[in-house]
């Protein structure tokens, strides 16, 4: 009996997480670009993670990203102010569309001696890729440069 129960409340938890991931798709569609830093090596929120579309800025509230996880991550959003939004919005039209051109998902050494990495996730349409990107800059492809700086400034705008 006991083991029946607990084969029920696992199920409905994973029905839960597959109704978060519709909901979030039904949220923001099939255009958007996913951003964030985290930390493995860290005590509290180890994550900050936005979500950008053409019209509105989102904050992940779920704090359950894992570096383990081989696909695109699904979290649970708060949407920020238009004011937040106006500061931001620039990031989707500055994408490096260089990046979708790479075979691989992995710059540098991400998160490898407790200097964080930063995740970028891309989707428009069909198309959908994440990166999981090293901050040290001198092991990234140079062209992604730029644009981590303005992830940087985009992070310190929507943390406050």
């Amino acid at each position: 009996m006991v083991s029946y129960v607990k084969l029920i409340g696992l199920l409905a938890l994973l029905s839960l997480g597959n109704c978060e991931k519709q909901k979030m798709e039904k949220l923001v569609g099939d255009d958007y670009i996913q951003f964030g830093i985290y930390s493995g090596n860290c005590s509290g929120k180890c994550q900050i993670f936005y979500l950008l579309t053409e019209n509105e800025v989102f904050k992940d509230e779920l704090y359950l990203f894992s570096v383990i996880d081989k696909k695109p991550y699904v979290g649970r959003y708060r949407v920020l102010s238009n004011e937040l939004f106006e500061n931001v919005k620039q990031l989707k039209a500055n994408f490096p569309m260089e990046i979708l051109e790479e075979n691989k998902s992995v710059f540098g050494y991400p998160d490898a001696h407790d200097q964080g990495g930063i995740y970028l996730e891309y989707r428009k349409g069909e198309s959908h890729k994440f990166w999981h990107i090293d901050p040290v800059k001198e092991r990234v492809p140079e062209y992604l440069h730029s644009y981590l700086n303005q992830l940087d400034s985009a992070h310190s705008i929507l943390n406050k």
